[in-house]
C-alpha cells in the first residue's frame, strides 16, 4: 500500500521527505543515539519503497531493523518506568561524554604545543554590531531552502500541486520568520536575502504549483521573473563583500530564475537546465546549513564560508593586523596588559561602552591617544584606576568627607571630578599628566567591570578616551572599535562582544564637597537621586548639613571626553 501509494506521488517527493528524517535524526543525535537510529532507519526506508523495485530485499531489512530498534526502546522505557533493576542503554546524551573529551584532548594539546590562538572567532559575523536576545537562525534558513529547491525544481509538472505544501511551509513561512530574526541580530544583508527568497517561492512557487506555468500568460510571467532576476544580480554583486558561499547561492540562484525564464518563455530545454542550477543551488545550501550547523554546535567555523572577493571595509581589510583578545580569558587580558605596558593604545569594554586607553606611565602612548581627537585640547582625557590603594599616596590632601564620599559611589559608572592638587604628582603621572583633566580639575573614576578593573590591576592606572572619533556615536561593539579608529589609532582590541549598557555615564563636581556643594556634570545610569542620598548621609555622619544647591545641575560642555562620548 505504501509503494502505491508513493508511486502516485512520484520518487521526487521521497528525497524532500526523506532529507527532513534525516535532519531530524541529526538533531535527535545530541539527545539520545537510539531516537536518532530510528530517524535514520525510516529515512532509509523511505527511499527504499521507492527506489527497490523488488520491494522485498531492502525493504523488509530495514523494516525489520526498525521494528528491532522500536521494540527495545520500549523494553527500556518500560524497564525505567517501574524502575527494574536491569537498565537498557539508549545513548542519553551519549555525545555529550564523547564531546567532552574530544575538547579536553583538544585543549591539552593545544597547551602542550604552545598554541594559543585566541583571536579565532571573535567576530560571529561582521554585520552583528549590537546584542540581540535571538538566537542565530540562518541554519534552519538554509535548510529551509534545500527543501524548497527541491519540492521546486525537482517534482514532475504534471504532479506539482503537490509541491505547494512545501514550498508554503518551508519556502514562504520559515523564510520569512528566519528573515526576520536575521533584522532583529542586525544581521542586514542576511535578512534581506532570505526576505527575498521568501517572496520568490511565495509567488513563483505558488504559480507554478498551481499550473499557471502552463497558460499562455508566458510575456507577463517572464516580466516577473525578471524582476526577480535583476534583483538577485544586485545582491550577487552585494555577496562577494560578504563571504564566498553566498556569492555562490546568489549565482547559482539567479542562472535557475534565467533556465525558469527560458522556460516560461517556451523553450524546451529550460525545464532540465533549470534542474541542474536548482541541483547547484540546493548544494549550496546543504554547505551552508553545515557550516552554520558545526560552527553553532562548536564554537568556532570548522567548515569556512570563505573570505570576501572583495574586501571594501576596515575590519574587513585590517582586523588580521590587529591583536584581538578574548576579554573572557585571563590570557586574553593578559595580552593586552603587556600592550599598554610597552606604550600601546588599545581598545577595551567598560562598565558602559569600549573606551580607548593608554598607561599613565607611559606618556608618549597617552600623547599618542591624547592626539587621536580633533580638536584634542577640548577633551581632556580622565583617569581610571582599580581599587584605592593606587591613590594612597594622595589620602592625606583629601578630606575625609572627600575620601568616603568616594569609597561609597566607587566602584561603578559614576566618575568624580576632582580638585587638581600636588596629590596629583603623587601618583607619578610624569609627563601624561597635563593630558589628564584641565589646569584646575581631573575626572577620575574605579569602573563597576571586572574585567576593565582587572586589566587595570595589570597595568595600573590608565588615560581614558571614549574609542570612537569626534562627534560620532558611541561604541557599542569591539568590531566597532577597529571600524571607528583604525589601525593607526589601536593597537590591540579587548573584545567582550556587545556592551552590556549602551548609556552614558554620571558625572559629579567634587571640587567643592568639603563646603557642603556637591553639583553635576550630567546624569547618565546613576540616578541623582542615589548619589544625593549617599551624600546627604555622609554629610550627617561628619556632623554638616547640605547646602539647598546639593541638588543644583551644572552644565557644562566639553569638559571630559569621557563624559560626552563614553
Amino acid at each position: 500500500l505504501l509503494k502505491q501509494y508513493l508511486d502516485i506521488f512520484s520518487p521526487a517527493v521521497s528525497i524532500p521527505v526523506s532529507f527532513i528524517v534525516l535532519s531530524v535524526a541529526v538533531v535527535f543525535v545530541q539527545t539520545e543515539i537510539l531516537l536518532s537510529f530510528q530517524y535514520l532507519l525510516l529515512s532509509i526506508l523511505i527511499l527504499t519503497l521507492n527506489f527497490d523495485n523488488n520491494a522485498k530485499i531492502a525493504v523488509s531489512t530495514f523494516a525489520w531493523l526498525s521494528f528491532t530498534l522500536n521494540v527495545y526502546g520500549y523494553v527500556s522505557y518500560l524497564c525505567k518506568s517501574f524502575s527494574f533493576k536491569i537498565n537498557f542503554p539508549v545513548g542519553q546524551n551519549g555525545l555529550e561524554k564523547i564531546r567532552s573529551k574530544m575538547l579536553a584532548n583538544k585543549t591539552f594539546m593545544k597547551n602542550r604545543v604552545g598554541v594559543n590562538n585566541i583571536s579565532e572567532n571573535l567576530f560571529e559575523t561582521n554585520t552583528v554590531l549590537g546584542f540581540s536576545k535571538y538566537a542565530e537562525s540562518e541554519s534552519l534558513g538554509y535548510l529551509a531552502n534545500v527543501v524548497t529547491v527541491l519540492a521546486f525544481v525537482w517534482v514532475p509538472q504534471e504532479n506539482s500541486f503537490l509541491s505547494l505544501p512545501w514550498i508554503i511551509t518551508y519556502g514562504c513561512c520559515l523564510q520569512f520568520a528566519v528573515g526576520f530574526i536575521c533584522f532583529s541580530r542586525g544581521q542586514t544583508f542576511e535578512s534581506s536575502s532570505f526576505l527575498i527568497f521568501a517572496s520568490f517561492w511565495l509567488i513563483w512557487g505558488g504559480l507554478r504549483s498551481l499550473g499557471l506555468f502552463k497558460t499562455d500568460l508566458g510575456m507577463s510571467l517572464g516580466v516577473g521573473i525578471s524582476s526577480f532576476l535583476l534583483i538577485g544580480l544586485l545582491f550577487a554583486g552585494i555577496s562577494i563583500n560578504v563571504n564566498k558561499i553566498w556569492t555562490s547561492i546568489f549565482l547559482c540562484f539567479d542562472l535557475m530564475l534565467l533556465a525558469t525564464l527560458l522556460q516560461v518563455l517556451g523553450i524546451n530545454d529550460g525545464y532540465m537546465i533549470e534542474r541542474i542550477f536548482g541541483s547547484a543551488l540546493s548544494i549550496s545550501f546543504v554547505y551552508a546549513f553545515l557550516s552554520s550547523i558545526i560552527k553553532m554546535t562548536y564554537g568556532k567555523e570548522i567548515i569556512p564560508f570563505g573570505r570576501p572577493l572583495k574586501e571594501i571595509n576596515k575590519i574587513q581589510k585590517d582586523k588580521d593586523q590587529m591583536l584581538w583578545a578574548p576579554a573572557r580569558r585571563a590570557s586574553g587580558v593578559r595580552k593586552i596588559a603587556e600592550k599598554l605596558k610597552t606604550g600601546g593604545i588599545c581598545g577595551i569594554p567598560s562598565d558602559t561602552v569600549y573606551i580607548l586607553v593608554a598607561c599613565c606611565n607611559q606618556p608618549e602612548a597617552v600623547k599618542r591617544a591624547y592626539k587621536s581627537k580633533k580638536q584634542a585640547e577640548d577633551r581632556p582625557m580622565s583617569l581610571w584606576i582599580s581599587n584605592f590603594r593606587q591613590i594612597e599616596a594622595a589620602k592625606n590632601e583629601f578630606s575625609s568627607l572627600l575620601w568616603d564620599f568616594l569609597h561609597e559611589i566607587w566602584p561603578s559608572n559614576v566618575s568624580a571630578v576632582l580638585k587638581r592638587g600636588d596629590w596629583v604628582k603623587s601618583l607619578g603621572l610624569g609627563e601624561s599628566e597635563k593630558y589628564l583633566g584641565r589646569p584646575d580639575s581631573i575626572a577620575m573614576r574605579i569602573p563597576d567591570s571586572t574585567i576593565t578593573c582587572h586589566l587595570i590591576d595589570q597595568c595600573g592606572p590608565v588615560a581614558v578616551t571614549s574609542a570612537n572619533p569626534t562627534g560620532e556615536g558611541d561604541t557599542t561593539h569591539h568590531a566597532q572599535v577597529l571600524a571607528k579608529l583604525g589601525l593607526q589609532n589601536c593597537d590591540g582590541i579587548l573584545c567582550d562582544g556587545p556592551s552590556r549598557e549602551n548609556a552614558i555615564s554620571t558625572v559629579v563636581d567634587c571640587r567643592d564637597i568639603d563646603n557642603g556643594n556637591l553639583a553635576f556634570f550630567r546624569i547618565g545610569l546613576t540616578p541623582k537621586s542615589t548619589i544625593l542620598n549617599i551624600f546627604e548621609t555622609l554629610l550627617k555622619r561628619h556632623g554638616k548639613m547640605p547646602k539647598s544647591n546639593t541638588n543644583g545641575i551644572t552644565p557644562v560642555n566639553g569638559v571630559f571626553e569621557e563624559e560626552i562620548n563614553e
